[in-house]
């Protein structure tokens, strides 16, 4: 078995030319880092920075060492980088990547996703700050748009945020926005019917009050009805 430094060092290594071939030792050192639990701790940035490798594989099991970090600490390492600016990038994809992985249930790992997802949610208020930060990289706000969209789906402050996105310059973010209101039900109803008149966001928003007006019905179908009391019965006349 590599140590935790040897297997650092193998997903520090330059890529090769065969994207395949890279992937897949990638991922068998991800895999052995993995069996470290919280001591593979160390390893966490170069963790992180497979989230960008662009081959599912890698990404996949990047989350599973994550999530086989000690739960508060791997929270609490990850939301102070998201505040480093050299940092932020990686740090901002990784609450992205556990948000949407615990939504599509895809971890490679027999770990629940839930505890991670929760203890994340704490970034909410980091991913605020990034979203409303316009000197911020525009590809670095989208990912925290759709992050927050997953972790502050119940959070007005986040949902607040995204109302104030909805005008945004750039129609990179207004676009990602009109994406991530949709976790956040009927009361997005509006802001998303602003962004319907967008040159840009206009087919992401109808998209996105599609999918809740449809969530809508399924509910109202879904709900138990309410039985009607039975009436008490006349008595017989003599």
């Amino acid at each position: 078995m590599r140590t935790v430094k040897q297997l650092q060092a193998a997903l520090r290594a330059k890529p090769g030319k065969n994207f395949d071939a890279d992937a897949t030792r990638r991922t068998k050192a991800l895999a052995d880092l993995a069996t470290y639990g919280e001591a593979a701790l160390p390893a966490l940035d170069d963790v992180l920075a497979q989230l960008s490798h662009g081959h599912h594989e890698v990404e996949s099991h990047a989350l599973g060492v994550i999530a086989r970090l000690e739960t508060e600490i791997a929270a609490t390492q990850i939301i102070a980088r998201a505040t480093q600016p050299t940092k932020r990038p990686l740090a901002i994809r990784a609450l992205k990547a556990v948000a949407m992985h615990h939504e599509l249930f895809t971890l490679p790992i027999d770990l629940p996703a839930m505890p991670l997802f929760l203890a994340l949610r704490r970034a909410t208020p980091v991913l605020i700050a990034t979203v409303g930060n316009a000197k911020i990289d525009d590809f670095i706000r989208q990912e925290a748009i759709y992050a927050l969209g997953l972790l502050g789906r119940d959070d007005d402050d986040a949902f607040a945020a995204l109302k104030r996105a909805v005008s945004d310059s750039s129609h990179w973010v207004r676009d990602r926005t009109a994406y991530a209101l949709r976790y956040f039900g009927t009361r997005a109803t509006t802001p998303l019917r602003r962004l319907l008149r967008d040159g840009y966001a206009g087919t992401t928003a109808a998209k996105s009050l599609q999918l809740i007006d449809a969530a809508n019905k399924a509910n109202k179908r879904n709900k138990p009805k309410r039985k009607k009391p039975n009436k008490p019965n006349k008595p017989n006349k003599q």
